[in-house]
């Protein structure tokens, strides 16, 4: 059984790959990956939003 959630998008630093990976999750929870960038790519450039609140709590 899947949480109910509201549709997203989601950043995933996978450090240990120097990889962030990116994406959109639906109402079903389903998730889709629209692509990926090398780390030395986001430096700076992928930062969290004043005030986000995270939902997986």
């Amino acid at each position: 059984m899947k949480p109910k959630f509201k549709s997203s998008v989601y950043f995933l630093n996978q450090w240990v790959s120097g990889l962030y990976t990116f994406g959109k999750t639906d109402a079903q929870g389903n998730s889709q990956e629209l692509g990926k960038l090398r780390s030395e790519e986001v430096e700076g450039r992928v930062v969290p939003i004043e005030g986000e609140k995270r939902t997986d709590d």
